[in-house]
C-alpha cells in the first residue's frame, strides 16, 4: 500500500510478506530516498528515462510540484529481492 501525504513528501510502501517467506530469504534491509529514486520528475516521463511512467490524477507535491512520474525501480521493486523483505 503506499500513501502521499502532505509538504513535506512522503511516500510510505508497506509489503505484507509471510514470515516463512521472510526467514528463508534470511535477514535483508531495503531503504530508499523518494525523491527521484522511486518519483521521477514531475512533467519527464520518458525523457530521460525511457521507462518512468505518470500516473495521471495523481498529485506529487515534491519540488515544484505535478503529476507523479514512478520511476522503473518503483513500479518493478516487486521483481528485486527487496519483495522478499
Amino acid at each position: 500500500f503506499a500513501y502521499l501525504l502532505p509538504r513535506p513528501t512522503l511516500l510510505v510502501m508497506r509489503v505484507a510478506v509471510a514470515t516463512a517467506a521472510v526467514a528463508s530469504a534470511g535477514d535483508c534491509l531495503c531503504i530508499f530516498d523518494i525523491d527521484r529514486t522511486l518519483t521521477g520528475s514531475q512533467g519527464t516521463a520518458g525523457s530521460p528515462c525511457s521507462k518512468d511512467v505518470q500516473v495521471d490524477g495523481v498529485y506529487d507535491s515534491a519540488y515544484t510540484g505535478g503529476t507523479l512520474v514512478l520511476s522503473e525501480v518503483s513500479q518493478f521493486i516487486s521483481q528485486t529481492f527487496c519483495s522478499q523483505c
